[in-house]
């Protein structure tokens, strides 16, 4: 890939933090998270949707919402480590295609920051499904003559 769009990937030692980012989705329904690169060529955005991996401004990715921002990583290791996996992701999108419950933005911002895969949104949602599930099955259950 030719990172002459992505200036923080190919001069990794000029980026200061990243942290993850988030709006409210477009859709009012749950939160849209990306990775904020922190760099001395200005702040990035990078996120997974279903049209695969994007850079933004931070204007562009807030679409008009206030931005919630997480704790900087400043640590240089952990930087360098964050910057690898994000590149690994940007040259290879067609092995991360988005999944809601796999791998959305949620899963691809914790992977790039942490290194682990993780949805709390899509874990939240099979919670759900899964209690609605159980409900359901308790009042559709035939009562016996009893109750």
């Amino acid at each position: 890939m030719n990172y002459s769009k992505c200036p923080e990937l190919d001069w990794a030692s000029c980026v200061h933090s990243i942290r993850r980012v988030s709006r409210p989705k477009l859709t009012g329904f749950g939160t849209h998270v990306g990775v904020l690169v922190e760099s001395a060529f200005g702040s990035a955005v990078y996120d997974r949707n279903t049209e695969g991996i994007n850079r933004f401004g931070v204007t562009e990715f807030a679409e008009g919402h206030t931005l919630t921002l997480g704790p900087p990583v400043t640590d240089r290791r952990a930087i360098d480590a964050s910057l690898e996996r994000l590149r690994t992701l940007v040259e290879r999108p067609g092995e991360h295609a988005y999944h809601l419950m796999a791998k959305n933005c949620e899963h691809f911002t914790n992977y790039v920051l942490t290194g682990v895969h993780r949805s709390e949104q899509a874990s939240g949602v099979v919670v759900l499904a899964g209690l609605a599930g159980v409900a359901l099955a308790v009042a559709l259950a035939p009562r016996s003559e009893e109750d």
